[in-house]
């Protein structure tokens, strides 16, 4: 793919992205968005100033299984996310802060499941941003916060396997930020 699009030209890739899930997903159901590369230590390793995003398909959704359907993925990785629900679209006006706030129903605890058809995660920008943002699965918490119950940005997310912290990290954007940041994407899915 990289020999295709070079390592640049985001907004080819984004447009790849979007021709390779309108062939290989016509009928799969839009579920949201997700954003990546909001840590500026992977934004710098990858050369880039701004973070991505893809598409959540319904059927990425694996939340309340017993088992994550592991043959569906290829070299998954787990992050621990904070999941925005909008009680309204943004798609038009300003994106000052109390709008984008508002708009935010409420949030939930997350795990990403991050996969990546790029041997090795040998991953430039335009390589993950056409590989749909490197979306795999994803699990969604039961527990829904709003945000007068909890501030995003003051948020450590902590990862457990079997009692035992493997992960721990701060959110390193406001959810105002990342919410508006989404909202003046592009509404198509990639």
């Amino acid at each position: 793919m990289r020999d295709l699009l070079g390592t640049t030209d985001i907004n080819l890739a984004y447009a790849s992205s979007r021709t390779w899930s309108a062939s290989a997903r016509p009928t799969a159901r839009w579920f949201g968005r997700k954003i990546g590369l909001t840590s500026p230590a992977v934004q710098r390793q990858l050369g880039v100033d701004q973070p991505d995003f893809g598409v959540l398909f319904a059927d990425m959704d694996v939340s309340g299984r017993t088992e994550v359907p592991s043959g569906r993925l290829l070299q998954p990785k787990i992050e621990a996310e904070i999941a925005f629900v909008l009680a309204e679209d943004l798609a038009d006006g300003e994106f000052d802060d109390a709008r984008v706030r508002g708009a935010v129903d409420h949030a939930l605890a997350a795990l990403e499941i991050v996969d990546s058809r790029i041997a090795n995660w040998d991953i430039t920008i335009t390589d993950t941003v056409a590989d749909n943002a490197s979306s795999g699965l994803f699990v969604l918490a039961d527990r829904q916060l709003t945000l007068s119950e909890f501030e995003p940005r003051e948020t450590t997310m902590r990862l457990y396997a079997d009692d035992e912290l493997v992960s721990e990290g701060l959110v390193f954007l406001d959810e105002v930020d990342v919410v508006r940041y989404v909202g003046r994407t592009p509404a198509e899915p990639a």
